[in-house]
């Protein structure tokens, strides 16, 4: 995984505004997932969070059933991790 800053905006009375993007894997194919620009949308936030954070995991092979593969199962996984956090509050 490569993270970098895409966009930066400076601010005076809080942090910088940044925009980060996340690359994974290799190859043609590509996806641009864009969630949480205003910095209060916080299902967007949380969606983009386990996105990002699964595909980490799929991407070092820690569950070997689905290495490199991201496929149905993966937004199953999110969809589920998701309700469980909803339900939660």
């Amino acid at each position: 995984m490569e993270e970098k800053i895409i966009y930066k905006i400076p601010a005076i009375y809080r942090d910088d505004f940044r925009i980060r993007a996340f690359s994974f894997g290799s190859g043609e194919k590509s996806a641009c997932i864009v969630g949480s620009m205003g910095g209060n949308e916080n299902q967007q936030l949380f969606a983009c969070s386990m996105l990002v954070k699964e595909l980490k995991r799929l991407e070092r092979g820690k569950d070997s059933k689905r290495k490199g593969s991201v496929s149905g199962s993966l937004f199953e996984s999110l969809f589920h991790q998701y309700q469980e956090a909803v339900l939660a509050n």
